[in-house]
């Protein structure tokens, strides 16, 4: 890769909006170091507000560059939707 990537997570809701940044990799073996076939794997646990309510949220995830801020695509370039559905969450009490 020629760039060494971070990964954000938006969080929506009608209450409450955050997000997180996280740089993809461990120190010294960044994405730049990757290699084609190699398989890295990075477990990060998003730290939520003590004071978020019970609710619907809408979670975005993705990849960026943050150098120059650019996102990549979940799709290719003549495709339209920059965004696609991962995965839902739903909290209940």
């Amino acid at each position: 890769m020629a760039a060494d990537y971070a990964a954000f997570v938006h969080v929506h809701g009608a209450q409450r909006q955050f997000q997180a940044d996280y740089v993809l990799g461990s120190v010294g073996h960044p994405t730049r170091t990757w290699q084609p076939g190699e398989t890295v794997k990075q477990t990060v646990q998003l730290a939520l507000p003590n004071d978020i309510a019970l609710g619907s949220y809408h979670i975005d995830v993705g990849v960026w560059d943050p150098v120059d801020h650019r996102h990549l695509l979940l799709r290719p370039w003549w495709h339209r939707a920059k965004t696609d559905l991962l995965f839902a969450v739903e909290a209940s009490s």
